[in-house]
């Protein structure tokens, strides 16, 4: 999807721009940059690599923690990355300014993105913007350490955004080809970020047949309780309905660790051909409403593209409700976010837990196969791995097989 901008088109006064920290969210800057179809969109690369920097071609750059880096890059550490942020903060400040919706874009996992990520998101969210993060998570060859620093950092970064959006690479590369290059692979998620955003951009500056704007993009966040759904599909041909369905199902942003399957409120964009038929149009956003459970309300925007031509884009964002208490005040946004991240028990408790719940319910089942008389101990004794760390995982210990851990009967013939 493609498009000019046009300001005789444009159909609000909104501002909006992207912001992108560390290697991964400069890069990708860079390449939003260069596609041409955002030009009129504020964007600010900020990294502490001088060298990096000035290799992309981005509007506006800053260089940060130069008098405690020297322009070198934080070398993955988290701390170093906080601090360089920490060492230039007004100057930071007065680069971000005020706008009314911000795109942050980052990559976690150390460095930076990891630690300079969620103070960033908070200046932004206390200069009032509405604040949507794209994260890139690491691959999994990337090690446990990595793992464990990106989720730490994405559970800061969620503190202060009104959406997180998890792009972890090892799920964008299962849906490439065998044969994909190592830049095309770390390139993959600089293309969902152009889809994602070019979506968002058309939402608040295209004005739509049936028309959605900025107001109901705040409105949808304001009733989240926390999780964020976010679906692309795109479909071109004689069958494109059929097949940006299939591909909004089979988006990798639907199968990222606890993504949410099911949204209270729905909100639906579409970029369609003018030669599209609109009641098929129609039953693919109600079939879309019904695939997500959209119950409280779906919002549609559909703008038609003169520039295209049998082809169509569907983004989906969605976000659950939060419980409704009678008689109790309604609380803030940030009340609401600082007790929902509660602090959690620790990873080693967390495991404990589970692990006397499973015993207590493989003691129950009557099992008839000999085999299984040893998945209690099992869970304990942990094999070739009984020297090194856990491999945890929201409590989890990833080296015990999945079907010990789920307490899994497998039927021997």
């Amino acid at each position: 999807m493609m498009m000019s901008e046009n300001h005789d088109s444009v159909k609000s006064s909104v501002t909006m721009q992207l912001v992108g920290l560390g290697g991964a969210g400069s890069n990708a800057i860079a390449h939003l940059h260069s596609c041409g179809a955002l030009s009129s969109v504020s964007k600010i690369a900020l990294d502490t690599d001088k060298k990096a920097l000035d290799a992309l071609d981005v509007p506006t750059k800053h260089c940060m923690g130069a008098s405690l880096l020297r322009g070198l890059s934080s070398g993955g550490s988290v701390e170093l990355g906080q601090k360089a942020l920490e060492a230039d903060d007004d100057a930071v400040r007065a680069l971000l300014g005020s706008s009314d919706f911000t795109c942050l874009l980052v990559g976690l996992g150390g460095g930076t993105g990891g630690g300079a990520g969620p103070a960033v998101a908070k200046m932004l969210a206390e200069n009032g913007s509405l604040l949507i993060a794209f994260a890139i998570l690491p691959f999994s060859f990337e090690g446990a350490k990595r793992q464990k620093e990106a989720q730490e950092s994405l559970a800061l970064l969620e503190h202060h955004c009104d959406a997180v959006i998890s792009l972890p690479n090892s799920i964008l590369l299962q849906q490439m080809e065998e044969s994909v290059s190592a830049t095309e692979a770390f390139a993959a998620a600089n293309l969902w970020f152009e889809r994602a955003i070019i979506s968002l951009h058309t939402l608040l500056y295209f004005p739509g047949l049936v028309n959605a704007d900025f107001s109901h993009l705040q409105a949808l966040f304001s009733a989240s309780s926390g999780k964020t759904l976010f679906a692309l599909g795109r479909g071109a041909g004689d069958h494109c309905l059929e097949q940006a369905l299939q591909d909004l199902m089979l988006c990798p942003l639907r199968h990222i660790p606890d993504a949410l399957e099911r949204a209270g409120s729905l909100l639906v964009s579409v970029v369609a051909s003018p030669d599209l038929d609109m009641n098929a149009i129609n039953e693919l956003i109600a079939s879309v409403a019904n695939t997500f459970s959209s119950k409280d309300q779906t919002v549609v925007n559909l703008y038609l593209d003169d520039s295209l031509s049998s082809s169509i884009d569907v983004c989906v964002i969605g976000v659950t409700s939060p419980v409704k208490t009678s008689g109790a005040p309604r609380m803030t946004s940030s009340v609401s976010s600082a007790i929902n991240r509660a602090e959690p028990p620790s990873e080693e408790e967390d495991f404990s837990q589970k692990k006397k719940k499973r015993k207590g319910l493989l003691s129950s089942i009557a099992r008839s196969q000999e085999e299984f008389d040893f998945v209690e101990e099992s869970l304990d004794a942990r094999g070739y791995f009984e020297k090194t760390d856990k491999n945890l995982f929201e409590g989890e210990d990833l080296d015990v097989p999945t079907y010990l851990r789920k307490g899994i009967k497998v039927n021997l013939r």
